[in-house]
């Protein structure tokens, strides 16, 4: 199926609300407490939440899209999004949540079953995992509806280099469009969560 989706260079919210939105930004952490790579880890995370955004904007204008409450609240990091189930139309939706957990416990078996790292390992990059899962999950799916993405170098934790987006041939999102908008779009749904246990997301929360 193919979609085209004009981009204009702002960005409002269907209910907007400011003050909220403040509210999910990370705790102030001075440089000097945080390792060097720890910083670049973080840097590539936050990025990763940028993207994923960026990712539930567009989808949303051809789905509906329902993001639940995270067990627990980011501080050094932006937050990245419960997604619990994509509807495509009334007869077609994804439970995200199931998939993912059966694709991460699926490549971690994996990975511990070939030697290539330990149980322990293993255990701990279901997180990573799981984030990155979403995110390929989400790229297919923008794919499908005429959009490439470019990465430059995806890592363990998130996306480092430039990352841009086409539709049809054309650019969409340079990598500073995703990191602006994309923050945006994650403080206004990781604010408007802390409030209720589930959101929905539809073509007319963003007006882009």
């Amino acid at each position: 199926m193919q979609a085209n989706l004009h981009f204009d260079p702002t960005l409002t919210f269907a209910e907007q609300s400011t003050k909220s939105s403040s509210q999910t930004l990370p705790k102030k952490i001075k440089e000097e407490e945080i390792p060097r790579f720890k910083g670049k880890q973080i840097e590539a995370m936050n990025f990763q939440s940028d993207l994923q955004a960026i990712f539930i904007a567009i989808l949303s204008k051809y789905t509906t899209i329902s993001i639940g409450r995270p067990h627990r609240m980011s501080h050094m990091t932006k937050q990245f999004l419960k997604i619990k189930e994509i509807e495509f139309n009334r007869f077609d939706s994804i439970n995200v949540l199931q998939f993912i957990q059966t694709r991460s416990k699926e490549q971690a078996q994996h990975e511990f079953a070939t030697g290539n790292t330990s149980k322990k390992t293993a255990k701990r990059r279901i997180q990573p995992t799981k984030r990155r899962e979403v995110m390929r999950l989400l790229q297919d799916f923008i794919s499908e509806l005429g959009f490439l993405v470019v990465v430059e170098n995806e890592t363990v934790e998130g996306y480092e280099g430039k990352v841009t987006i086409y539709q049809n041939g054309s650019l969409l999102f340079n990598t500073q469009q995703i990191r602006d908008f994309g923050n945006q779009i994650n403080q206004h749904l990781a604010s408007s969560i802390q409030t209720a246990t589930s959101i929905t997301v539809t073509k007319d929360s963003f007006i882009f």
